[in-house]
């Protein structure tokens, strides 16, 4: 597949290094396939963006950003790729905007083979609609999962321009099935507000976060949630400053510590057992959003297969 994002030059890996091109730049005994406990899966669909494009880049970005991370955790004092962590092909969509309800088929069909096969699951967008499918997938093993969503918006419109499947929705269409949480919020429309009121769903807003201690907003969200969580992050839930390569980038957002918290205590007290990162549309000028991303997945397998104490 042809990308429009470039890589800076001076971060070129045809320059830099021979590493794979694959999460992590990993040789073949650690990242077939048959022995990996975690399958990372790119996802470039961009078809109902709303505001700018670029989307469609963000698995590829990532991707190459993590090749140059260094896989011995900090926290845990050990390696993680000896668990071994296969990439998949691209999942490219017929077209660049093609309708997004058959690509979310697809990718709910592909995702329900990995969940049975038993892997952890990371998935790399692309835009926040095809997150649906992956967590349909989830929901046929795990009847009481619940959803942590960290967004700058809400995406429980019901319809969005017409689509019932658009970027918009995509966590309407998962919180119609299963228990979802969702934070660090800053723009929500009446209607969604309605349906969050009606449904009883845990939302906390940024505002409401920044004038609470982490500890205490932490402790509140992983309450809210069930034993078995899957985390889909849309990167603009973060604060623009942090990654400012997205394609509705909204002030006030979270900071990478604020996300990272809450993920290793969720990672400590519930079972993880997926995630995703969606929306980044990386620009050649900003390349560090692109390695925050590719961190942060990596941060999650540390915190899926921390040693128990």
């Amino acid at each position: 597949m042809k990308h429009s994002y470039k890589i800076p030059d001076k971060l070129s890996y045809l320059k830099r290094t021979k590493f794979p091109m694959n999460f992590l730049g990993l040789p073949p005994e650690l990242s077939n396939y048959k022995n990996a406990r975690v399958v990372v899966q790119p996802l470039p669909y961009e078809g109902t963006v709303s505001y700018t494009s670029g989307t469609s880049d963000g698995p590829f970005a990532i991707i190459h950003a993590s090749r140059f991370i260094e896989d011995f955790d900090d926290e845990q004092k050990r390696s993680f790729s000896q668990l071994g962590v296969h990439t998949l092909p691209f999942l490219n969509p017929p077209k660049k905007q093609s309708p997004p309800e058959p690509y979310i088929r697809r990718v709910f069909e592909q995702t329900r083979k990995l969940v049975r096969d038993g892997k952890f699951v990371i998935s790399l967008g692309g835009e926040h609609s095809i997150s649906a499918g992956i967590i349909w997938a989830f929901a046929e093993k795990y009847p009481k999962l619940s959803v942590l969503h960290i967004d700058a918006h809400g995406d429980l419109r019901d319809e969005y321009e017409g689509n019932a499947f658009s970027h918009a929705c995509g966590l309407r269409r998962v919180a119609d099935r299963v228990k979802t949480v969702h934070v660090g919020m800053r723009e929500v429309s009446r209607d969604q507000w309605e349906f969050v009121k009606k449904k009883k769903i845990k939302m906390l807003f940024a505002y409401e976060m920044h004038r609470m201690p982490r500890k205490q907003w932490i402790r509140e969200v992983v309450g809210a949630l069930g034993r078995d969580v899957y985390i889909t992050c849309d990167t603009d839930g973060f604060d623009p400053t942090v990654i400012p390569s997205t394609g509705t980038p909204e002030p006030g957002g979270l900071s990478y510590v604020d996300v990272l918290d809450l993920f290793r205590e969720i990672g400590r007290r519930k079972n993880i057992v997926g995630f995703d990162i969606m929306e980044l549309a990386p620009r050649p000028e900003f390349h560090f959003p692109d390695y925050t991303c590719a961190r942060l997945a990596y941060k999650m397998i540390t915190f899926k297969f921390r040693q128990k104490k």
